[in-house]
């Protein structure tokens, strides 16, 4: 449906090209997945005025372009939420009713559902709901490089790409992949991925213990705490010195 990361943005949000930025041409689906798009960011002062607008995807595309796409990390929902929209542009179908179609149904996660934005566009930045089980499920096929059941589910390469370093942040305590954060756990320094839900939802996935941890829980604070959790895990699953 999609030819490539490469593929402008702008093919599918034509207007973008009207707002006499001269990044505007350049931003990318890589970009998108980086979360290096330039955009202004959605997940701060603006958050609550863009939740509250009458259309989430022009109120992210009219934001100011304030950085060359790809030169710097700045982690905004808006940026994913237009990832969602590109895929429902391209199919034809609700990002929630392809995911079932592709993903969900055939991996029996059978409690996922999605919010809608004012213009019925599923919420793919922060509308996805499911159970733990079934995030544990989503960590374990990422695990296997895409293969459930005998099945490939998710072309392996796009496993690898999207879990391993893309964007190389020069801050905080995790790089990015696409739409995974990438670091190391324990002493070790295993390389992982994960995913980070608001107010401590995590999927954790340490390939070379072949080892998956799924969190849910409400927690306001730093995020350290789980880091904590996780090196305390993988410690305990790292086989003994010879």
């Amino acid at each position: 449906y999609i030819e490539g990361v490469d593929v402008p943005i702008s093919e599918y949000f034509p207007h973008l090209l009207d707002s006499g930025s001269p990044y505007a041409g350049e931003i990318t689906i890589w970009h998108l997945l980086t979360h290096s798009s330039g955009f202004y960011g959605t997940d701060n002062e603006l958050w609550e005025t863009w939740r509250s607008s009458e259309n989430w995807v022009d109120f992210v595309l009219e934001q100011s372009i304030v950085a060359q796409p790809g030169t710097t990390f700045n982690y905004s929902t808006g940026n994913s939420h237009l990832l969602g929209v590109i895929v429902e542009m391209a199919t034809g179908k609700s990002l929630l009713e392809y995911g079932k179609e592709v993903l969900f149904d055939p991996l029996d996660m059978d409690s996922v559902d999605c919010g809608l934005d004012p213009n019925s566009w599923c919420d793919g930045g922060n509308g996805f709901a499911l159970s733990v089980h079934d995030m544990a499920k989503f960590g374990q096929l990422f695990l296997q490089k895409g293969v459930w059941a005998g099945e490939q589910i998710v072309p392996e390469s796009w496993v690898e790409e999207s879990t391993t370093l893309q964007f190389k942040r020069n801050s905080g305590s995790a790089d990015y992949g696409y739409q995974w954060w990438v670091r190391t756990f324990g002493e070790a320094r295993y390389p992982a991925y994960f995913a980070q839900g608001h107010f401590g939802q995590y999927i954790f996935v340490v390939p070379d213990l072949e080892l998956v941890v799924a969190i849910t829980s409400y927690h306001n604070g730093s995020s350290s705490m789980y880091w904590r959790f996780m090196n305390d895990i993988v410690a305990g699953c790292t086989p003994p010195a010879a």
